[in-house]
C-alpha cells in the first residue's frame, strides 16, 4: 500500500446497528424515516440494518468481539440476514 492511500475500514454491521438504534432512543432521529433522511439511505436499508439486533443473542456476542471498526470486511449485514429468526 502506498504512504498517501488511506488504509479502507468496515463497519461492524452489529454496532452500526447498535448506534442507529440508540438515535432513535436518544431522540437523535426521532424514528427510522428521520434516521435514513439523516443517513442518506433508504428507510428499507434502515429496517435491515436494525433487524439484525433480531440475531440470536450468542451470535451478537461473538460479531460484537470482532471490534469496530474491523480491517476487513469480514461479514457483512446481508450475510447475517440470512440468520435473522432461524432456529
Amino acid at each position: 500500500m502506498k504512504a498517501n492511500q488511506i488504509k479502507p475500514l468496515y463497519r461492524n454491521p452489529i454496532y452500526l446497528a447498535r448506534e442507529y438504534k440508540e438515535m432513535i432512543n436518544s431522540g437523535e432521529a426521532k424514528n427510522q424515516a428521520e434516521l435514513a433522511k439523516i443517513k442518506d439511505i433508504s428507510r428499507a436499508r434502515v429496517t435491515k440494518i436494525l433487524n439484525l439486533l433480531k440475531l440470536d443473542k450468542s451470535m451478537i456476542d461473538k460479531l460484537e468481539q470482532l471490534g469496530d471498526p474491523m480491517d476487513r470486511k469480514i461479514i457483512s449485514e446481508r450475510e447475517l440476514r440470512n440468520f435473522i429468526n432461524k432456529n
